[in-house]
């Protein structure tokens, strides 16, 4: 179970608590600035705030972060190719190339 599991079951827990004894919405608005500790870590803030969002903000983070995501995988593509982590298969795959090993695409 994520922190932000854990708290939203707590947060839950409590409304009901609340509820029974008759206590204000007030508490909700109370127990988000609890659920908002210092300790949290950034992941859980994230998860925390993507369980928040609309579905149209959604469509839009997953569009965002699709394209931020390749970036990311093309920039450690092109240093692992620059640092030379590649150069064995690439000198496979032209051996098996010059043995016929390989079909036309």
């Amino acid at each position: 179970m994520t922190a932000g599991e854990c708290q939203r079951r707590a947060k839950s827990l409590l409304n009901v608590v609340y509820r029974r004894l008759g206590m204000s919405s007030g508490a909700t608005r109370m127990l988000d600035s609890i659920c908002q500790v210092p300790h949290m870590g950034k992941i859980e803030n994230i998860e925390r705030q993507i369980e928040e969002l609309s579905p149209e903000e959604l469509a839009q983070f997953r569009a965002w972060f699709l394209e931020f995501d390749w970036a990311a995988w093309d920039l450690q593509l092109e240093e692992d190719i620059q640092a030379g982590k590649l150069d064995r298969l690439v000198q496979e795959a032209r051996r098996d190339h010059a043995a016929g090993k390989t079909t036309p695409l």
